[in-house]
C-alpha cells in the first residue's frame, strides 16, 4: 500500500466529496473504501485519542479523547489506514497509515455488532436527528434506551442498518426510510431493502450494501 495515496484521489474514487472526509463521517468514507476494494480490510469505528502531555480532567491512561464514533480501517496486514488523519507535512493531504497503537481504542465492526455491543449513548456524539414523536420512540425502544433520544450517532445508525431484518420487525419500512432520507442507504444491505422496499431494491441496486 502507497503512502503516496491522496485523498482527492480517494475522494474521486469514491464520489464522496472532500467536504465529507472528517471525523464525523470518517466511517462513510472508511466503508465505501472497503465496499468499492479499492483498500484491502474491515471498516471499524471506535474512539480516537491523542497522547495527552499536559494532564487535565479528561486524561485517560496518557491518552486525551479526541473524537468518538470515529473510523478507520484495520487493512488485511494489520496496519491501520485512517484517511480523514492526514499525515503532518505532507504537500497535499495524504491519508496517515500506521501499526496499531493506542491511538485507535474500542473498535466494532458494524457489520458483526449486536445493537447489545453499541457502548453508552452520549448526545454530544449525535449526528443524525429524530423528529419528535415517532422516530424518537422507535429507535429509542430499538436500541432499548429507557430515555427517549433526540439523535443517533454514528455507531448506532451503522450497527442498525446492518441488523437482521426480523430483528427490526415492525419497523422495518420507518428505520430504513429514514436511513436513505440521512444519505445511509450504503450502510443498508441490499436483501434487506428488497423485502421492505422491493421497489427500490430492482430501481437503485448499487445504492445499498450488497453482501458477498
Amino acid at each position: 500500500m502507497s503512502n503516496q495515496i491522496s485523498i482527492e484521489f480517494l475522494a474521486q474514487s469514491t464520489g464522496i466529496a472532500l467536504r465529507r472526509w472528517n471525523a464525523k463521517l470518517s466511517y462513510l468514507a472508511c466503508r465505501e473504501l472497503v465496499d468499492r476494494k479499492i483498500i484491502s480490510g474491515k471498516a471499524m469505528l471506535g474512539t480516537y485519542r491523542e497522547p495527552n502531555l499536559d494532564p487535565s480532567d479528561n486524561e485517560l491512561l496518557g491518552y486525551t479523547i479526541k473524537h468518538t464514533n470515529y473510523g478507520w480501517i484495520v487493512t488485511d496486514n494489520g496496519l491501520i489506514f485512517d484517511p480523514c488523519n492526514c499525515v503532518a507535512g505532507s504537500d497535499r493531504p495524504v491519508p496517515l497509515i500506521t501499526s496499531q497503537n493506542e491511538s485507535y481504542y474500542a473498535a466494532i465492526d458494524p457489520l458483526t455488532a449486536e445493537i447489545e455491543d453499541i457502548p453508552d449513548h452520549y448526545e454530544s456524539d449525535e449526528i443524525f436527528q429524530l423528529k419528535p414523536g415517532l422516530h424518537r420512540e422507535v429507535f429509542s425502544q430499538i436500541l432499548d434506551y429507557f430515555i427517549g433520544i433526540k439523535g443517533l450517532t454514528m455507531l448506532e445508525a451503522a450497527v442498525i442498518a446492518n441488523q437482521n431484518f426480523d430483528r427490526l420487525q415492525p419497523y422495518n419500512k420507518l428505520v430504513y426510510e429514514y436511513l436513505v432520507d440521512q444519505k445511509l442507504s450504503k450502510l443498508i444491505p441490499l436483501n434487506n431493502i428488497k423485502k421492505s422496499h422491493p421497489h427500490l431494491a430492482r430501481k437503485s441496486p448499487g445504492h445499498f450494501y450488497m453482501t458477498e
